[in-house]
């Protein structure tokens, strides 16, 4: 047997990585990975840099400790707000163990005297700290008690005390939260790597060295044009009205190592025409925003996920991009969009990826025909608009792949038993495993003789969603296939959004048969 004692350094340290809790910002964390410290002496050597590397400081998080201290405050009695934290034992440690900072604070007052508190008590520990981790929460709609001049001399001591944060989460729910986070944004805008922000960043400085910056802002905040490098960019995530970006203004931009963009939201005033956008290394493009970013994008060839939501113009581009790379492919059309054509090159789009492993279409708002579809690529399906169901049995047959299927608005059953129709199930069997119906103006028996006619297809079906549909008359009409399909006894029956049952005859009233 192999004694830890014989264990290379970098073996052990690889062993106890695995162990170890990472991403510590709990006291009940950090407590699981001091048990790994007292197991024995060749443990807590190795142990010890990963144990200590985080520091974390909660303030704040009892709300009633919180309303207790406010009236305190408001009666000018002492205050005792309970801290957690592992700063001492760190400083036992040594102080140039930790490298991660993570600060939560819940208030109710103050927010810029409280975090002063925190800062002269971390003052001297944490020089070595270079990812910082800051979410401050405040239980009040109105806070007004930090003064401006304040709020700007709090950022700038807890940057002046943390001279070496190359990576920066800034979350805060309200004011003046959102505006201290947006100034240490500020502070440290010529040093980051990367930035993950839920706070408006007003800042003239230019991010020279980001590489991952991902802003999420919620709200009516006016237009913030961000001046970032497009030569070190390599992650770009923007979920926000309010943000533009500089070079964005320009009619070309070449952004050489960026391997992700994601455009959830963006604003793009600062050029409404369309660009030439050069993305030689992208892997990862989501695009939820039609805009004219894409009109004129260069996509490569190695991309392997693409997640686009967007309007006729962005498609008809798209379908003429070579991607035969792409594993994964989520398509939507975006919602103001009624040009009809945006099926087909969507179609097309898909039809130029050759080795896809999972491709959704997500089709709202416009009408949907059958021979609009002819990607064998196809495995998940939504539609939104009115759909016949013989363009459902037509869609089936045309996407051998398809394992998952939603329609909003089945309507008109005239023709469903058509002569053309294969009547045997059993020279139909569908791959669909996940089925989600709402019907459109359809009487309670049309609906549950079209869901019998689709189950008794899809032999490898786990699971439905139905909606106003009757499960007693539906188990009813079923119950007599059971024997000869006996895959309708394994699927999980969810009606009205309720909780899945299985079949069950229990469930048919004995009256019926």
């Amino acid at each position: 047997m192999t004694c830890i004692y014989s264990l290379p350094d970098d073996i052990l340290f690889l062993i106890i990585e695995k162990l170890i809790e990472q991403e510590v910002d709990k006291p009940w964390q950090f407590k699981k990975n001091l048990r790994l410290l007292s197991i024995c002496s060749r443990l807590r050597q190795a142990a010890l840099p990963l144990a200590y590397k985080y520091l974390f400081v909660t303030y704040g998080t009892n709300r009633i400790e919180l309303v207790i201290s406010n009236l305190r405050r408001k009666y000018d009695q002492p205050i005792d707000i309970g801290i957690s934290t592992n700063l001492d034992l760190a400083k036992h440690a040594g102080n140039n163990l930790t490298q991660t900072l993570f600060i939560e604070m819940q208030y109710m007052t103050d927010l810029a005297k409280e975090l002063t508190t925190i800062l002269k008590m971390l003052n001297g520990s944490v020089h070595n700290v270079k990812l910082l981790k800051l979410t401050l929460k405040s239980y009040n709609d109105s806070n007004q008690d930090s003064q401006p001049e304040d709020i700007v001399r709090v950022a700038y001591d807890l940057a002046k005390m943390l001279p070496r944060v190359e990576d920066l989460e800034v979350y805060a729910n309200r004011e003046p939260g959102k505006a201290i986070c947006g100034y240490i944004a500020d502070n440290y805008a010529h040093q980051l790597l990367s930035l993950h922000s839920t706070c408006p960043i007003q800042t003239s400085n230019y991010f020279a060295k980001l590489k991952w910056f991902h802003i999420d802002i919620t709200g009516d905040y006016q237009l913030q044009l961000l001046k970032l490098n497009p030569k070190t960019l390599k992650h770009l995530i923007i979920k926000s009205e309010s943000i533009g970006i500089d070079f964005l203004a320009s009619n070309e931009v070449v952004l050489p190592r960026l391997e992700q963009l994601s455009l959830i939201s963006l604003d793009m005033r600062p050029n409404p025409r369309p660009l030439k956008l050069v993305l030689p290394q992208l892997k990862y493009y989501i695009n939820n925003i039609p805009c004219p970013i894409l009109a004129k994008a260069t996509l490569p060839e190695h991309i392997k996920l693409l997640n686009v939501r967007s309007d006729c113009a962005t498609y008809k581009t798209l379908s003429k991009a070579k991607l035969p790379n792409a594993v994964e492919v989520s398509l939507s059309i975006a919602k103001d969009e009624q040009d009809t054509d945006v099926v087909l090159y969507m179609n097309q789009t898909l039809s130029n990826i050759k080795h896809c492993k999972k491709a959704s279409l997500h089709i709202d708002n416009v009408s949907v025909r059958a021979d609009c579809f002819t990607s064998a690529h196809v495995t998940n399906l939504y539609i939104t608009s009115q759909i016949e169901p013989n363009t459902v049995i037509s869609l089936l047959n045309r996407l051998p792949r398809l394992k998952s299927l939603s329609l909003e608005k089945v309507q008109n059953l005239v023709g469903i038993f058509d002569d053309s129709l294969d009547s045997n199930p059993h020279n139909q069997a569908f791959k669909i495993s996940y089925l989600s119906l709402c019907f459109d103006g359809w009487d309670c028996d049309q609906k549950a003789e079209f869901i019998v006619y689709l189950i008794l297809r899809m032999p490898l079906l786990r699971k439905t969603s139905l909606h106003y549909v009757s499960k007693m008359y539906l188990f009813y009409l079923l119950s007599p296939y059971v024997a000869d399909y006996p895959h309708i006894i394994n699927v999980m029956y969810s009606f009205n959004m309720r909780r899945a049952v299985p079949f069950s005859l229990v469930s048919v009233p004995s009256f019926l048969f």
